[in-house]
Order: C-alpha cells, then structure tokens, then sequence
C-alpha cells in the first residue's frame, strides 16, 4: 500500500523564498533567545544572593507608567505596574526555568509565601508574566551593554593616563641623564 504525501516534490521559487525567509527568521529568534539568556544569566552571576541583592538600574517599574501602592503597601490601583521585589523574582525564575517557560514562572510565583498576597502577580497568566520577563531580559541586556562600553571607557582613561605618566617618566630620565651628562 503507497501513502500519498500532501506535500509537492518541488517547490516553486516563491515558495522556496518565503520557506527560506522563515527559517531565517527562526533562527533570529533562536539567535535573541540565547542572547537574552546569556545576559540574563552574567547579570544574575554579578550577585551573590540575586534573589535579594538583585537591583537594575532603572528606579523600579511604578516610575515606568504605573500608579503605585495605596498607603496600606497593597498593590490597588497599580495600573499593571510591578514592583523592583517583583521583577528580582520574575527574572531570577526565568533564569530558574529557562526561556519560554512562562506557565513554570507563574506556578512558582503561585507557590511562594513571598507573594501570596500580592493579587496583581497572582492574577498574570503566564503570557503576561513572559512579556515582562522578556523587556526584563532585554532590559538586563541593555544595562550590561552600558557597564561593558563604561569599563572599556574607563580602562581606556586609565590607559591614557598609564601612558601619560609613562612618558612623564622618560622625559624626566632624558633631563637627568642630560644632566648627569654634563
């Protein structure tokens, strides 16, 4: 018995160009996710204890377009805002479970003392709990970017001023055997 493919043999050029097009933009994808983790990981690695020392450079998510607590500290009226404790904790389970695994981040999230009180994060579905730890991930990849071009700035400066104080040094030796030369 023969089975019939649904598939044709040969593809025309157009649809070769558009199956070529999606590869490529796969492996873009695959290319950012490794990206993303990668960063993810080295930034976590700065920290000895990330799940408490853990700090981004931006002032919190409430400054970024969201309202904020009450005066009781409860998250009414947050107008999805997350809090700097609550991205700590997204990023580092991200890391935990790995890219993609937003269903894994939520139940985590679901199952700690932390924030059992916290209704906003335990009312994010797991797509909305990913879209927040990715522009944290790309938020961390940023950061790291500005260390990296400040440290090459600064070893840079430093290189300058090794160089300047070197030729300082040889001026001065030149005067002193000059000197002595006389």
């Amino acid at each position: 018995r023969e089975i019939s493919s649904s598939l044709p043999s040969t593809f025309s050029a157009a649809e070769w160009d558009k199956i070529v097009k999606n590869i490529e933009k796969g492996e873009r994808k695959l290319e950012e996710i490794s990206r993303l983790t990668d960063s993810t990981r080295k930034f976590i690695g700065c920290f000895a204890d990330p799940w408490e020392d853990l700090t981004f450079k931006y002032a919190g998510s409430a400054s970024l377009g969201g309202g904020g607590d009450d005066a009781n500290g409860f998250g009414i009226g947050r107008g999805g805002a997350y809090h700097e404790e609550e991205d700590r904790f997204l990023l580092c389970l991200a890391d935990k479970h790995g890219f993609g695994n937003w269903e894994d981040v939520r139940l985590a999230i679901r199952g700690l003392d932390r924030f059992r009180f916290d209704y906003y994060l335990q009312s994010c579905n797991a797509e909305t709990l990913g879209r927040r730890c990715e522009s944290l991930m790309r938020l961390v990849e940023k950061e790291l970017a500005e260390r990296d071009k400040r440290d090459a700035a600064a070893a840079a400066a430093g290189a300058g001023a090794d160089m300047e104080e070197s030729l300082r040094a040889a001026a001065k030796a030149t005067v002193a055997a000059a000197v002595a030369a006389q």
